[in-house]
């Protein structure tokens, strides 16, 4: 054998020794990542599970559907007619709220265009005002201004026709099979109807959103346009949210069509539960009452870790 092909031949070899080398260390890195997570994952998913404990007989409501479920678990804990199709009034303020987020960005301004005339609660927006899309999302949620949600329709690309699309798009996508919109706001015009159900998955979705969880949990606040010159004032339509500090936020509804609605977030003892409330005349006594049968009837109970295998 000449010099040159031992030499070759001992290239050739540590090219074979650093591919083994990299080779070993990738595979210990890949088995160290899967022992990791053999032994963190377990413990992710754990929450308190919500057990009934209480014979109380179920809450007599003035409601004619509603729900409660455990936040964390997703557990149903109450339900009356909660796959029925009822109007969900200015609930429906919460899917325009997901399609905003979905689309503008909190510091993108909008000027305000020609509204048509529109009735129940409005923020008294007028023609070339500029505000920041945050402070128009909180306007819209705390006082549920419906003038906001025609705003936020119209300036969408495609106008109100597109922002309904996007909006049932959305219901699709969240896998709400029995909600269909018609307009923002939650008039009481063409198909537009939710369940119980339904409703309290679109609570929960928008909960998920800094933004929006921030609007549906503030009592008041002040906005103005983009000058500071015209200011406004905003308090809660949500009476709960006042009166009660286990209220964590929620959204209010009415019309003449769908009653009084009420969704409602509330903390007692670490828990949270989630309550949707419509076709009431009653509201927020109804909330009260299946919160409180609710903690009189369930105990949370910690899961017992799952069995993890001794280190040799």
């Amino acid at each position: 054998m000449t010099q040159k092909q031992r030499q070759l031949l001992g290239l050739f070899g540590t090219i074979l020794f650093i591919l083994g080398l990299l080779g070993y260390t990738a595979l210990y890195l890949e088995a160290q990542k899967i022992e990791a997570n053999r032994i963190t994952l377990p413990y992710i998913a754990l929450v308190a599970i919500p057990v009934r404990s209480g014979q109380v007989p179920e809450p007599r409501l003035s409601a004619t559907a509603g729900i409660a479920i455990d936040y964390d678990s997703g557990s149903v804990l109450y339900e009356k007619n909660a796959t029925t199709y009822y109007s969900p009034a200015s609930t429906t303020k919460l899917m325009t709220a997901l399609i905003v987020r979905d689309h503008f960005a909190p510091e993108d301004t909008l000027t305000i265009g020609v509204l048509p005339s529109v009735s129940g609660n409005v923020l008294g927006l007028r023609y070339g005002e500029t505000y920041h899309v945050a402070d128009l999302l909180s306007a819209m949620l705390i006082t549920s201004a419906n003038d906001v949600a025609l705003e936020f329709a119209a300036a969408y690309p495609g106008g109100n026709l597109a922002f309904i699309e996007k909006m049932n798009e959305k219901a699709r996508a969240l896998g709400l099979q029995d909600t269909i919109f018609s307009n923002p706001a939650g008039f009481d015009f063409g198909n537009h109807h939710t369940t119980a159900n339904d409703l309290a998955k679109i609570a929960r979705t928008a909960w998920e959103d800094p933004l929006i969880r921030a609007a549906m949990s503030t009592r008041t606040a002040s906005i103005t346009d983009t000058t500071g010159r015209r200011r406004h004032e905003l308090s809660s339509t949500n009476q709960l949210l006042h009166q009660d500090e286990s209220v964590l936020g929620g959204k209010t509804g009415t019309t003449e069509k769908a009653g009084e609605v009420l969704i409602t977030l509330q903390s007692r003892n670490d828990h949270t539960t989630l309550i949707a409330i419509l076709g009431s005349s009653d509201r927020y006594g109804d909330t009260i009452t299946i919160t409180n049968w609710l903690y009189e009837n369930y105990t949370w109970q910690e899961p017992s870790p799952p069995h993890v295998p001794k280190e040799e």
